[in-house]
């Protein structure tokens, strides 16, 4: 018994280092999707949570407004962009042309936050469905011009909205920025888009540009 039990662990060896030598002998012939994005197949998806976050010398607010259809990480491609007021309306054709996921990173400090929310909620009750259905909004500011009130999750579910208005009365820039000497900081709104996006691949671009033809 004990040398039959010996024999077969032995042969049991031999077949692993067998089926070893053939894997390196033939390793696995990966295509150019594996070869460029290895854990593309295993990424993960995010939990899109609302948070409040330092990020260099601004405070961010991710996924505040949050669109109302999730995507797996590996289903699509998030469309990634940046703005302010005076250029938000763009988001309309943007979010209808895309069909898809949409992270927005708003600049908003001191008084521009109100406003911008103003525009943001009249988007997605009145201009367009698709801004509701696929944008996720990310606001921040700078640390020396906090809004007067950041409201939450259950003052934004309760946002009254007046479709009457005309949005390009409303997405109109108030020179608040210009006139406290704020500078756009483009690469920070880049990033706070892009790490904030609930797909593996994303395709930034700017937010006035709309056509996709």
């Amino acid at each position: 018994m004990m040398f039959e039990a010996i024999e077969e662990r032995n042969q049991l060896a031999g077949n692993e280092n067998q089926e070893n030598y053939l894997k390196a002998e033939n390793p696995k012939i990966l295509s150019q999707k594996e070869k460029m994005f290895p854990d593309f197949n295993n990424c993960s998806t995010k939990n899109l949570e609302t948070k409040f976050v330092q990020h260099n010398n601004y405070w961010v607010l991710q996924n505040y407004i949050k669109a109302s259809e999730t995507f797996l990480c590996n289903t699509t491609i998030t469309y990634t962009t940046l703005g302010e007021l005076g250029y938000l309306h763009n988001l309309a054709e943007i979010a209808t042309r895309w069909q898809g996921p949409v992270s927005a990173a708003i600049l908003a400090p001191g008084e521009t936050f109100e406003k911008t929310l103003d525009v943001i909620f009249h988007l997605r009750e009145c201009a367009s469905k698709d801004v509701k259905k696929f944008v996720t909004f990310h606001i921040f500011f700078n640390f020396g011009h906090f809004p007067q009130k950041i409201l939450n999750s259950e003052e934004l579910l309760k946002y009254k909205v007046n479709c009457s208005r005309n949005l390009k009365d409303l997405d109109v820039s108030n020179g608040y920025r210009f006139f406290n000497g704020i500078f756009f900081p483009i690469n920070i709104a880049r990033n706070i888009a892009w790490q904030n996006a609930a797909t593996y691949f994303v395709f930034p671009s700017d937010i006035r540009v709309v056509s996709f033809s």
